[in-house]
């Protein structure tokens, strides 16, 4: 797999903090956002939707044109009100035409715990 700091591929808007290309079968894709403080939802939803954009590229041009399972991961320290869980699970972001959910996730979590939860 890669792991590829949002910012340094993205230069022009704000990206997640990391793109994680898991290159198995099937090929998987995770954008990250790391947040140890506060969480200011709208902004990290804008960096979920920018960071997105990415996937068409990396199909096409890292993954030869294989379709790839997309997890979008925020992991967070600390729990959280319920209402924070609330609104990701209620969040629903669009890319290559499918809906996909934001998981949530304690810090130090690891990745493959991701792919279990579908």
């Amino acid at each position: 797999y890669a792991v590829v700091k949002g910012e340094d591929v993205i230069k022009s808007d704000k990206a997640c903090d990391c793109v994680v290309i898991h290159a198995t079968l099937p090929p998987r894709v995770s954008l990250v956002e790391l947040k140890s403080g506060s969480v200011k939802q709208t902004q990290v939803l804008e960096k979920f939707l920018s960071t997105s954009k990415l996937i068409p590229l990396i199909e096409r041009d890292v993954l030869g044109n294989k379709k790839c399972q997309i997890r979008l991961l925020l992991l967070t320290k600390g729990r959280k009100r319920a209402s924070f869980y609330m609104f990701w699970r209620a969040h629903k972001i669009k890319i290559n035409g499918e809906r996909h959910t934001v998981q949530v996730l304690p810090c130090g979590s690891e990745l493959a715990s991701s792919y279990t939860d579908r």
